[in-house]
């Protein structure tokens, strides 16, 4: 006859030891988790803001120079001097002004129309007018095109522009 001994560990389930090193991997991962989670979203809401930066700066940039291709003369600003203020002659007078961080079109004594809009600025908007006076109109434009931030949290960022074009 053999005695057969029952062992109550076995079964007794997991040790209080134990139980402490598991939530404490589990928390660990949880917390690692977390973090990559807000670097992801912070670099995505940065790539965002890039974007919109890049696609304001370049279709102002765009705008600008086929209306002075399209035009006919530059009235402002004057041979040889620059300006922040661009006025062009074409069918009707076209003005690019400045207000507040945004870029407006006026044509002819119609309202103001904004290029760009939501968080996006643009400072230092200059006009050199490159012309000589047997011919028939060459500006160079620059600015920059930043974001307007509302805290020191958010993402911030600015790209200066530039470019030029003359009358066809």
């Amino acid at each position: 006859m053999t005695l057969k001994f029952h062992d109550s560990r076995k079964n007794a389930g997991l040790s209080l030891i134990e139980t402490l090193i598991y939530v404490a991997l589990f928390a660990v991962f949880v917390i690692a988790l977390v973090f990559f989670s807000s670097k992801i979203s912070s670099f995505s809401a940065r790539a965002q803001v890039i974007s919109e930066i890049n696609r304001q700066g370049v279709q102002s940039l765009k705008t600008l120079t086929q209306a002075i291709r399209n035009s006919s003369a530059i009235i402002s600003p004057a041979t040889s001097t620059s300006g922040d203020m661009l006025v062009l002659s074409s069918d009707e007078t076209v003005t690019f002004s400045l207000s507040n961080g945004v870029l407006y079109r006026t044509d002819g004594s119609g309202p103001a129309a904004p290029l760009t809009y939501g968080d996006v600025y643009i400072r230092d908007l200059i006009f050199h007018n490159l012309s000589k006076s047997s011919t028939s109109g060459s500006l160079s434009i620059s600015f920059t095109v930043g974001n307007a931030t509302s805290s020191p949290t958010e993402v911030s960022h600015s790209v200066d522009f530039w470019g030029g074009a003359s009358i066809r």
